[in-house]
């Protein structure tokens, strides 16, 4: 599994510098408190793992990985663990980032760093957990569109629940206080579902 692993991060080796000129220029951008360009290099890395799917269809990959030794489930694990490895090296890069040129411009608030920082894992987690079963049991192109479509109907179904549906405080009270943990318990679950699912396609799909 280690070789797959290393396969993927070889597919986007050229691209990391990319990344890391993207971290340092929205960084800088973010010195004027708009946090959002804090979010932008995290979902650009998370949409350039996605490309590897693309390098596999184009090169009939695998069709050969699935010769190898436990060849259907080590790809599908070996995806989800470097996609994670991908997120998780894109965001400490951005709060190394966030941190220079906070201090920079003497505007660094760690606890809203904290909280933008988490929003992007979350949101990339969540990202890979709808992508990958979709890629997997319909192809790169025709899972993104199936993706796009899932994500506008959530955010109008989120949307909508807010606008017609009042939260109880008491609600509200444990979210202040124990939302991080009931969100990180949630996106892990959704995770590792999404890893069961794809798993379970791969196991059955043909090439």
């Amino acid at each position: 599994m280690k070789g797959l692993i290393k396969k993927d991060l070889l597919v986007i080796k050229s691209n990391i510098k990319h990344l890391l000129l993207l971290v340092l220029i929205f960084c800088f951008l973010s010195i004027d408190g708009n946090n959002m360009f804090y979010y932008i290099p995290t979902f650009i890395s998370t949409m350039l793992f996605i490309t590897t799917f693309s390098y596999d269809e184009i090169n009939k990959w695998d069709s050969y990985a699935i010769t190898l030794p436990k060849g259907r489930k080590n790809v599908v694990k070996a995806k989800y663990i470097t996609s994670i490895l991908i997120i998780c090296w894109a965001i400490l890069l951005t709060y190394i980032g966030g941190i220079i040129f906070g201090e920079l411009s003497n505007s660094l608030n760690i606890s809203l760093l904290n909280n933008n920082i988490y929003s992007c894992l979350f949101g990339a987690l969540l990202i890979i957990s709808l992508s990958f079963p979709l890629i997997f049991k319909y192809g790169v192109e025709r899972g993104r569109i199936f993706l796009i479509v899932i994500i506008f109907g959530f955010i109008f179904l989120i949307s909508l629940i807010s606008k017609y549906i009042t939260i109880p405080e008491y609600l509200k009270n444990i979210d202040n206080q124990y939302g991080m943990y009931i969100i990180s318990i949630i996106i892990l679950l959704i995770l590792f579902i999404s890893y069961l699912i794809s798993k379970k396609i791969y196991q059955k799909k043909e090439f």
